[in-house]
């Protein structure tokens, strides 16, 4: 079978390439069958998750990889032996430390470490090195660390603190491997800038996650600012704006043709965030909360207002309905004769000007500028298009030609209450899947 023997070539030319020097780490929870038996499954798996929480992110800062967790104890590789024996170390003294902090954690480890030839996949370790760790790490007892005399001599010629153990001899060898243990209470703490606290550990799905519900959140406070927030803030007294500042209140994008910094300002707190998040190990749990129930809010608003103001789905009821309205009136003005007809200081056109041809401009209902407006229109002969539309977001009886309110309708209580049943099921619904 020739084609046979061509795969079977070049699948052993891909396992030959994959082969690499790497020290294994196995750790294993000692007594941990007797703490199930006595506490129950789920004490035993929370056990085991915490155990995971606290183990990773040491793994993680000595640029190690967990390549599995196995029961109740885990498989990393490392390209360095001193960065396995290091992370062994921090691993030993953060579960020593939240013993001491928490005396309801009684989690206690052995550690083995071996450095050999290793078939490195992206989700699994094969090899002899792999087995002869294991091996190494069954040596030990609670609280221990032992590793091969080949990582042993691998790890660098600074002073450290080993004690000679034993030998064995592996399985299909012959020559004997010794097994030393390493005194890691002697050592100076290496677990700092990891905070033993109750902050969520994150890996990349959950940083995902995280991307997902700011993205959402983000989008949710844009709209629920163009839609409702612009002309709000616009008709209140309390804060007591002038024109100009209404104006760019009312449209939002006139401030990057005022400030072009805001864009490229804008730009960098973007890419500041995705860099924060790259390097961020925890967050607390509240934020993570808070941040689904935001995702919620915006979906349950958007599964009402969308729908109903869109494509018309009715539902059978009168969702247009009047609740309430503002007393400032709200005119559009075309943006070729806003300079002409709005005595406010307006930036000068640039490209910005090209997403949103017309203004919104609060009016007095006896104020001359609609009439300003109709004569530029005529004059200018602008073209005046039907239905009208204010801002980007919200259809109302906002037109070129004649004045309008904003108007709160039952369309925008009922999607607000499904945004708020939202949040709420979001918030409380947050669930932690188990490492």
């Amino acid at each position: 079978m020739p084609n046979q023997s061509i795969i079977e070539e070049e699948l052993a030319s891909s396992i030959d390439k994959a082969r690499k020097q790497v020290t294994i780490l196995f750790t294993d929870i000692v007594d941990s069958s007797r703490y199930w038996d006595r506490f129950g499954d789920i004490k035993g798996r929370m056990m085991v998750d915490r155990h995971n929480r606290l183990v990773f992110p040491v793994i993680k800062k000595f640029h190690g990889r967990v390549v599995k967790t196995i029961g109740d104890g885990l498989m990393a590789e490392f390209r360095r032996p001193n960065d396995a024996l290091n992370a062994a170390i921090g691993i030993q003294q953060i579960l020593n430390k939240m013993r001491d902090a928490d005396r309801s954690f009684h989690a206690k480890v052995r550690i083995g470490l071996h450095t050999g030839i290793a078939i490195v996949e992206k989700n699994d370790v094969y090899g002899d090195a792999v087995n002869v760790a294991k091996r190494v790490e069954s040596f030990g007892s609670a609280n221990e660390i032992y590793l091969s005399e080949n990582t042993a001599a691998l790890v660098s010629e600074r002073k450290h603190s080993f004690h000679k153990k034993g030998s064995f001899i592996p399985k299909g060898k012959r020559e004997p491997i010794t097994v030393y243990r390493c005194r890691w209470n002697e050592y100076r703490d290496l677990t700092r800038g990891l905070k033993l606290n109750t902050d969520f550990p994150l890996d990349s799905r959950e940083k995902g996650d995280i991307v997902a519900y700011v993205a959402i959140g983000v989008l949710f406070c844009t709209v629920i600012f163009l839609v409702y927030l612009r002309y709000l803030l616009a008709a209140t007294d309390i804060l007591n704006l002038d024109l100009s500042t209404q104006i760019v209140l009312l449209n939002p994008w006139l401030i990057f043709q005022r400030y072009s910094f805001v864009t490229w300002f804008g730009v960098a707190a973007f890419l500041a965030m995705v860099l924060a998040l790259m390097w961020m190990r925890t967050i607390p749990y509240l934020i993570l909360r808070i941040l689904k129930g935001t995702a919620g809010f915006g979906l349950g608003f958007a599964l009402v207002y969308v729908p109903i103001s869109y494509f018309n789905v009715g539902f059978g009821a009168n969702y247009s309905q009047e609740i309430a309205k503002t007393e400032q009136q709200y005119l559009r003005v075309p943006y070729s004769i806003a300079d002409q007809v709005v005595d406010a200081s307006l930036p000068p056109k640039n490209i910005y000007a090209f997403f949103e041809w017309d203004l919104i401009v609060p009016v007095a209902s006896d104020s001359v500028l609609e009439h300003k407006i109709r004569y530029q229109i005529h004059k200018d002969k602008i073209e005046v298009q039907d239905p009208v539309v204010a801002g980007v977001w919200r259809k109302a009886n906002l037109s070129m030609q004649k004045p309008g309110a904003f108007y709160f309708r039952l369309l925008d209580l009922c999607a607000l209450c499904l945004g708020l049943m939202g949040f709420i099921s979001g918030f409380l619904n947050f669930s932690i899947v188990p490492r």
